[in-house]
């Protein structure tokens, strides 16, 4: 069974933000983090306790980088579609010690000046950032939650996909977004802080 059957099998309370995680379901693994958090994912996915992103350099510097827990998929999420799956994680973290203020926002790496993104929703608890390469081959998305103010902790997905009337999307049908979103929800309803692990 894959990970997008057992997705539309998830009773719709799994899908939404609580105070307590939701139940595991069966054939997923989960991760206990020594950052302090513990997360469920489907058994096709692997972690990566050592991802990181930097912000785009401003100055001579190594650039702040913002170290994370990625899950990322093994094979292709949605074959035949314009969506990269090598493109798609979803990454658990705290907040990183560069920045100064606990809200959804802080937990996205600075983008490159030359890369259009802007923010089409921005709250300390939840924001959405919609972006573009320069030659517009692709779109990027990045959806972060604050689940936790103390400890400050975040729930972080990115995915990249072939921009609408691009060249490569010519020949692909669009991904399936809600699918897919209801994965990475369902991924995010597991997640739980752990402080003894």
């Amino acid at each position: 069974m894959t990970c997008w059957t057992l997705v539309q099998a998830l009773p719709i309370f799994l899908l939404l933000t609580s105070s307590s995680p939701a139940a595991t379901p069966a054939g997923w693994q989960t991760y206990h983090d020594a950052r302090g958090f513990a997360v469920s994912f489907p058994g096709d996915w692997k972690i990566n306790p050592n991802y990181y992103e930097d912000d785009y350099p401003t100055g001579e510097g190594a650039p702040p980088r913002t170290h994370a827990l990625a899950i990322v998929p093994t094979g292709a999420l949605d074959p035949g579609s314009t969506l990269d799956s090598g493109g798609v994680r979803i990454m658990v973290l705290p907040l990183p010690p560069f920045r100064a203020d606990c809200a959804a926002r802080s937990f996205i790496a600075e983008p490159p000046p030359d890369f259009s993104s802007a923010f089409d929703a921005d709250t300390p608890d939840y924001a959405h950032l919609v972006g573009g390469d320069p030659g517009g081959w692709y779109t990027y998305e990045d959806y972060v939650w604050r689940i936790s103010v103390k400890p400050c902790v975040g729930v972080h997905y990115a995915f990249v996909y072939h921009a609408d009337g691009s060249d490569q999307a010519k020949s692909e049908r669009p991904f399936d977004r809600t699918r897919l979103l209801k994965l990475l929800d369902a991924i995010r309803a597991t997640v739980a802080l752990d402080p003894v692990n």
